[in-house]
């Protein structure tokens, strides 16, 4: 492959991680209760569990993966925050 026929390669990583995780957040926000919501305990220890730091990792890699195979991002989320 000649160097003219070669995408460019912009990207940033930091960017598309932060970028990434503030999506599969927001996905998983609309899917777990409030934690106000009765039985309160359990959904706030639910919230706790699914949020905690250093959980996002390989929800991101679904997303990259699946984006640079020309996935549809709504259609990953579903599966993504799954393989935590």
């Amino acid at each position: 492959m000649s160097p003219d026929s070669q995408l460019p390669m912009t990207m940033n990583i930091n960017a598309y991680i932060a970028e990434s995780r503030k999506i599969v957040d927001q996905y998983l926000e609309r899917l777990l209760p409030p934690e106000a919501q009765e039985p309160a305990t359990i959904h706030k220890a639910m919230r706790y569990s699914v949020f905690a730091g250093g959980k996002r990792v390989r929800p991101i890699l679904v997303l990259a993966a699946g984006e640079s195979l020309a996935g549809d991002r709504e259609v990953l989320l579903i599966s993504a925050p799954e393989l935590r």
